[in-house]
C-alpha cells in the first residue's frame, strides 16, 4: 500500500512539473524506473546553495531584489496554472553558483486542482500558511505567498510585502504574486523618479557653482 501510495504522489509531482517551463523552477526530463531504487524523476542538476544553507551561513544574500523577483516569477507561473506548490521554504530553494539565479524545487506537496490525491494537511512549519493546517479549508496561491513573507523575513528584507503576505487572513495578503511584482515596480518607479530629482538638483548645484566662479 506504501509503495502503491508513494508511485501515486510521484506520478502526481511529475505530472505537475513536466507542465511548468520557467528558468527559476527545476525542469524535469521524464520518470524512469531503476533497478536500484525504483521509480524516479529524472530532473536537471543544479550547482549552487540553498537559502537555508546561506542563512545558516549568516553571509548576506548577494541579489535581494533579484532573489525575490525570481521567486515571484516562478510562483507566477504556478499561479497562473492554479498550482500550489505548499512547501516553500529556505530548503526548497537553490541560488545557483553561477548567475546567483533561482531554482525551487521538490514539488512533493504540490497540488492542483486537477488531482484529488493526496489532499490533507500538509508543509513544513513554520512557513506554513494557517488555512493549510485547517481541513477541508479552501487555499490557492495566496497560501505561497504566506511562506513567501516567511523567507523574506528571514532575509530582512521588504517589511512591507512580507507584512502583508504573513497576515492570517488570505483576502488581506496580496491577491497573487502577479499583484506582489506590481506594487514592486511602483516601488522600484518611485526610487527611479526620486533619483533623477537628486541627480537634477546636483547638476544644478554644479552649474549654480560654476557660475558663481565665472563672476570672480
Amino acid at each position: 500500500r506504501d509503495k502503491y501510495a508513494y508511485r501515486l504522489m510521484l506520478k502526481k509531482e511529475f505530472d505537475i512539473l513536466i507542465t511548468l517551463n520557467c528558468p527559476n523552477i527545476v525542469q524535469v526530463y521524464g520518470m524512469e524506473e531503476n533497478s536500484f531504487i525504483g521509480p524516479c524523476i529524472v530532473m536537471e542538476f543544479i550547482k549552487g546553495h540553498t537559502l537555508a544553507e546561506i542563512i545558516q551561513s549568516k553571509k548576506r544574500l548577494q541579489f535581494p531584489s533579484k532573489t525575490l523577483w525570481q521567486l515571484l516569477s516562478a510562483l507566477e507561473q504556478l499561479s497562473d496554472r492554479q498550482i500550489i506548490h505548499r512547501d516553500i521554504k529556505p530548503e526548497n530553494i537553490i541560488i545557483t553558483e553561477k548567475g546567483g539565479n533561482v531554482k525551487i524545487v521538490d514539488f512533493g506537496l504540490a497540488d492542483s486542482d486537477n488531482y484529488a490525491y493526496y489532499k490533507h494537511v500538509s508543509g513544513t512549519n513554520p512557513y506554513i500558511a494557517p488555512e493549510l493546517l485547517l481541513k477541508d479549508k479552501p487555499s490557492d496561491c495566496r497560501s505561497d505567498l504566506y511562506s513567501l513573507g516567511m523567507l523574506l523575513k528571514e532575509l530582512s528584507i521588504k517589511p512591507y510585502i512580507r507584512w502583508k503576505c504573513l497576515r492570517p487572513d488570505p483576502n488581506a495578503r496580496f491577491s497573487c504574486p502577479s499583484a506582489v511584482k506590481r506594487f514592486l515596480m511602483r516601488e522600484y518607479a518611485a526610487i527611479f523618479v526620486a533619483l533623477i530629482i537628486l541627480l537634477h538638483c546636483l547638476l544644478s548645484l554644479i552649474a549654480l557653482f560654476f557660475s558663481s566662479l565665472l563672476l570672480f
